[in-house]
């Protein structure tokens, strides 16, 4: 055959199975889109199923919002509840649910450091606390007689006093039934004062032991509600286990005050996320007692004879904020602001004795882990009867009392604007 007709034969063949291959290649591409079409109605279920999730328990939750008593601070509270299942990004996730909780943990250490936030019942905490203070004072003390207050005749002598105190505190929380909580603080520490003498003379003294014992009882009276915030009472009682400034050796630094005192507070907790504002007014009563004073006489000998001595009493505010920054930690700014009466010896008022300390406070609280928190907190005196320098650390570490109960959240939650309980 020659090879004209050998192409021709070929060219022939080849037009004639061009339909067979466009068939097959026709084919293929149209089990290709079937497949990918499947691929797009199955993301299309699971997304549906999802939403249907979703829209469900809202559903009952509203329900819940509606038949539930007003008011009410059981563990599965619709504004608690709700807040977990629009945090969550699963349907079918309990243990995000959980992590979501836990993550609160940080804001709501701030909380309750600042008396807003109440532990669920039969939970306890156990914060252990370290604190160290720092304060500085100039007096000067004349020797002698002034004329006209212009003219000096005698000693001029200048001091310089710096006081130091480290102290660590162990304090109990409980919470109770009925929205109460039940708190015991016993600190320990160390006191050192240091004074400086224009004549080149230092002294020291130093004072180790125990503080003023307190006993404290908190009770959440309002639930945030229709733009009315969070409203919490506390009565508290402070002790005088703590050596206290008024004894014989008055040279000793003091680890207490001496006086028993009982304090009468009201906070008021606003939420609106990922904010919580919070404010305070309080009043403390310094009881009055018999002490033994020491003076000196004219003549430079001393003398020591009994006094009822009666502290002024103090009016406190503070107002502040605290900033969730992510769900581990949380930023918190405190201004706090103490007024203390003049202190009065046999009914006569010691002139300077009127302090007025104001104190701005930075904090912050870190979730290391799963339930564990830590606090530091830094404190800044503003005013001369102020501390100059605060700071301080705590570890609180808590369990509940009952065995075999559900896990929840480990404090009263706040309910936050928006939410049904708001």
């Amino acid at each position: 055959m020659s090879p004209i007709r050998t192409l021709f034969l070929l060219c022939a063949l080849a037009l004639l199975n061009l339909p067979a291959m466009a068939q097959q290649q026709i084919a293929a591409a149209s089990s290709d889109t079937e497949s990918t079409i499947k691929l797009l109605q199955q993301a299309v279920s699971a997304r549906d199923r999802v939403i249907a999730d979703l829209e469900r328990r809202v559903e009952n939750l509203e329900q819940a919002a509606q038949h539930s008593p007003s008011g009410s601070t059981s563990p599965a509270s619709p504004s608690v509840t709700v807040s977990n299942a629009l945090a969550s990004t699963s349907p079918s996730s309990p243990e995000l649910d959980e992590e979501e909780r836990t993550a609160r943990a940080a804001l709501d250490r701030t909380l309750i450091s600042k008396g807003g936030l109440l532990l669920r019942p039969w939970l306890m905490e156990l914060d252990n606390g370290f604190s160290y203070y720092n304060a500085s004072s100039n007096n000067i003390n004349i020797n002698g007689i002034t004329i006209a207050n212009v003219v000096v005749i005698g000693q001029i002598l200048s001091q310089a006093v710096r006081q130091d105190v480290v102290l660590s505190s162990e304090t109990v929380r409980l919470g109770l039934p009925r929205d109460f909580q039940f708190e015991v603080r016993v600190p320990y520490g160390l006191e050192r004062s240091r004074t400086f003498s224009s004549n080149g003379t230092e002294t020291s003294q130093r004072s180790v032991g125990i503080g003023d014992i307190e006993v404290a009882m908190y009770k959440q009276i309002h639930h945030q509600r229709n733009g009315w915030p969070d409203l919490l009472t506390g009565l508290r009682w402070k002790s005088t286990t703590g050596s206290g400034p008024y004894t014989i050796d008055s040279t000793v630094p003091s680890l207490g005050t001496g006086f028993p005192a009982i304090q009468a507070s009201l906070t008021a907790v606003k939420a609106s996320d990922p904010a919580v504002f919070f404010g305070s007014l309080s009043y403390t009563r310094n009881l009055s007692r018999n002490m033994s004073v020491t003076s000196i006489n004219s003549d430079g000998s001393s003398s020591t004879s009994s006094a009822r001595i009666a502290p002024g009493n103090t009016i406190g505010t503070s107002i502040g904020v605290a900033l969730a920054l992510n769900p581990s930690a949380s930023l918190s700014l405190a201004y706090e602001q103490n007024f203390t009466g003049s202190t009065s010896l046999n009914g006569v008022h010691i002139p300077g004795s009127y302090m007025n300390a104001g104190i701005l406070r930075l904090g912050t609280s870190y979730m290391y882990s799963p339930g564990r928190v830590i606090d530091f907190s830094l404190g800044i005196g503003l005013t001369r009867d102020a501390p100059d320098f605060q700071f301080s650390v705590s570890l609180p570490f808590r369990f509940s009392l009952k065995r075999g109960k559900p896990a929840q959240p480990a404090y009263r939650a706040t309910p936050r604007e928006g939410s049904s309980g708001a």
